[in-house]
């Protein structure tokens, strides 16, 4: 039997023990997944589970395009997590029938749950401290419900709020969906028109999984650099393919936008290219950029691929934007977040391990995976090209690439008038804060150690992610006091999560001098045990004229390893009024 390297095999089983535990016995599991009562899993049942799906070519010893028990037998011989789906791990025996249930949350012998301590070399020690922000949250969208339209509200992840035109929108996604189960309308785009009007959908989109980002983006001159009569404001939304097939296959998967028309409601989806490397068709980072050199605007994409792409206001173009590869970018995994720092464009690309196996490009020769992960600037002009300005610390090995999620510019706390970035990386958990002119990095909290610090508890207990600046940090100003500080999402779990309440969310405030506090996510009344709003992904300030300074939308969930169906969440954060002096 073909051999796959061990981090795409630790991937495959992590999943597949995952999805089995679900069932009540593996072979229950099993006989789900054989719709046809065939006693093989081809077509449409293997696709039911794509970690399964992904290891068809190398289990299928007989070429006829399905998994029969003996090979799925055989197969967990090298594989154990395999067996879970025919009733017990490859030796290990069967739990006797008195075995109570598994507690929501909880792992098996068979999964390797991430226990690995919290390496205390990592960051400073801070003592955890709660934020004197006091927010009251209530639910404000509501999937499992439908809207005034009768269209269907749900989702597994809400991944972004973006305002537009005075109105706020919203990034859903289906990843992790059991299709099995409950057949997912595919990615949509929904919509909350006033502040006191309810949740809508504004766009779905069958053929994609998520809306991974949501960004207003205003040109003032046309792709040949002419200028525009008036400026133009489209909001675009970066999607993912929902068709994904094993990686090192998936080549034909479409990398895409979707653009809306104020004027109709209306969204067009372009198609900027086909992913390369076996990674899959997403684009998770949108930023507008102006060529300081050329003069030329650009919407900027990065993808799921490694490769950045420009796209340019053209009006015959499908959504009105005409896409090219922006060049010189070293291999990297995917791009995740841009920002731009006195004038110059940013990029933040996954760094891979250096074995020879990229599960973002499939299976190649250690001579082709360089660790060119970082921080990367654009040099700008007409033979435009990116360098390297740092490159984070390796702390592997990981089932995935290293990411820095979320990158933002912030004021350098030693120096006045400097402009820094900061960003969250996974592995080592760290906020660092880079001085783009030096490449050298602060380390301003290890966001690990300090929610261990508070919960008593190791965070994120057998969760392989976790996360802080999920998305870039939103300006707060404090309308007690006037002081200015950032507002920072975490995928932060506490170790008796779900059970309340203990199931809520947690976030950060970051103060401009580079400190922090934290606060909770909990609505008033509290969350019933067995749920669990699972991380936050996005805030953003109220774009409602009533509730501007006083209203926060705060939204997330993040999925990994199981299935979830209707767990995207929006809450409002209202602050109270600030107290008057008396006179």
């Amino acid at each position: 039997m073909k051999t796959i390297p061990a981090i795409t095999i630790s991937i495959l089983c992590v999943c597949l023990c995952a999805r089995a535990e679900q069932a009540t016995s593996g072979a229950d599991r099993f006989q789900q997944l054989d719709r046809d009562g065939d006693g093989r899993l081809s077509g449409d049942e293997v696709e039911q589970m794509p970690s399964l799906a992904r290891l068809l070519p190398v289990a299928d010893t007989d070429k006829d395009g399905a998994l029969s028990q003996d090979e799925i037998r055989a197969a967990s011989k090298q594989w154990p997590a395999l067996a879970g789906l025919l009733g017990r791990a490859a030796g290990e025996e069967k739990q006797p029938a008195s075995t109570p249930p598994r507690a929501a949350g909880a792992t098996t012998k068979r999964i390797p749950p991430n226990t690995r301590p919290i390496d205390p070399k990592w960051g400073p020690d801070i003592e955890p401290k709660e934020t004197t922000l006091k927010f009251t949250f209530q639910p404000d969208y509501l999937p499992g419900t439908k809207d005034v339209n009768g269209e269907a509200l749900g989702g597994t992840e809400l991944l972004r709020l973006a305002a537009h035109h005075g109105k706020l929108f919203g990034a859903v996604g289906y990843f992790g969906q059991d299709p099995a189960q409950h057949r997912a309308p595919g990615a949509q785009v929904v919509r909350k028109d006033s502040a006191n009007g309810k949740w809508m959908v504004d766009a779905t989109f069958p053929d994609y999984v998520r809306v991974d980002t949501l960004v207003a983006a205003t040109f003032t001159t046309d792709a040949d650099g002419r200028k525009l009569a008036k400026p133009l404001t489209m909001l675009v939304a970066g999607l993912w393919w929902k068709k994904v097939k094993p990686w090192g296959v998936n080549e034909d998967e479409p990398i895409s936008v979707a653009v809306r028309d104020d004027a109709t409601g209306k969204w067009t989806i372009n198609t900027m290219a086909k992913a390369v490397g076996g990674s899959p068709g997403d684009v998770r980072a949108l930023v507008m950029h102006t060529d300081a050199k050329t003069g030329r605007q650009y919407l900027f994409a990065g993808a799921g691929d490694g490769r950045v792409y420009r796209g340019a206001y053209d009006p015959t173009a499908p959504g009105h934007l005409k896409w090219e590869i922006d060049p010189g970018l070293p291999k990297t995994a995917r791009l995740v977040t841009f920002t731009e720092c006195d004038g110059a464009l940013y990029v933040a690309g996954g760094l891979v391990e250096n074995n020879g196996v990229n599960p973002m490009r499939g299976n190649v020769s250690a001579e082709e995976i360089r660790r060119d992960g970082g921080l990367f600037r654009r040099v700008d002009g007409a033979d435009s090209r990116w360098e390297l300005v740092y490159r984070w610390p390796f702390d592997g090995p990981r089932f995935n690439e290293h990411l820095m999620r979320g990158l933002s510019v912030v004021p350098d706390p030693q120096h006045p008038g400097k402009q820094v970035i900061i960003g969250g990386l996974e592995d080592p958990p760290l906020i660092q804060r880079i001085d783009p002119a030096t490449g050298q990095a602060t380390d301003e909290l290890n966001y690990m150690k300090y929610f261990q610090c508070l919960f008593g508890g190791r965070p994120n207990a057998g969760l392989w992610v976790s996360g802080a600046i999920m998305n870039q940090l939103e300006p707060f100003t404090d309308p007690r006091t006037g002081e200015r500080m950032h507002l920072v999402t975490t995928y932060i779990m506490h170790p008796q999560d779900p059970a309340a309440p203990h199931n809520g969310a947690w976030f950060l405030v970051r103060k401009l001098d580079g400190t922090y506090a934290h606060g909770t996510i909990y609505p008033e009344g509290g969350l019933p045990s067995g749920q669990s709003l699972h991380g936050v992904r996005t805030i953003i300030e109220s774009p409602f004229a009533e509730e501007r300074g006083k209203v926060w939308y705060f939204a997330g969930h993040c999925v990994e390893r199981r299935h979830f169906h209707n767990t995207a969440w929006i809450y409002k954060g209202t602050l109270p009024a600030p107290k008057k002096d008396k006179p």
